[in-house]
């Protein structure tokens, strides 16, 4: 019996971990990202601090964005940070919130962010026109 107990508290702790989220409104995304651009993946780079995903941006609404943008290619397992799986495709046109992480200075996003598929986003009129991603 003791040992049924400690199992299903092990396990029940497992699950207080697990990602739970609701998808912020417009104005709040907007508030909380230090970022906002589209952009479609061109690539993947492997770095010593591990896999960037590689963005040829598009559009920008927030942040100073170049016109190629590279940020951790996190896939969300448990905690919520990162991008879902099958975000991270080369061809995928995709609207990113991200904030910057101040410790490593890379730029994130989560499963909780308005981040999603271009194709299927439904806020563009709200985002307004953008503008055009920097130079650098």
């Amino acid at each position: 019996m003791l040992a049924r107990l400690a199992v299903i508290s092990i396990l029940s702790t497992g699950l207080a971990y697990a990602c739970e989220c609701r998808s912020p409104s417009l104005q709040e995304a907007q508030r909380h990202a230090d970022i906002i651009f589209r952009g479609s993946i061109t690539g993947f780079k492997n770095t010593r601090t591990g896999t960037q995903v590689v963005f040829a941006v598009a559009r920008v609404w927030k942040g100073d964005v170049a016109r190629h943008f590279e940020m951790p290619a996190h896939k969300e397992t448990t905690g919520c940070a990162g991008f879902w799986p099958d975000w991270l495709k080369v061809g995928n046109d995709l609207i990113v919130y991200a904030f910057r992480v101040v410790q490593t200075g890379y730029y994130v996003t989560d499963i909780c962010s308005r981040t999603g598929f271009a194709a299927t986003f439904q806020d563009l009129a709200g985002l307004g026109p953008g503008r055009q991603p920097t130079s650098k």
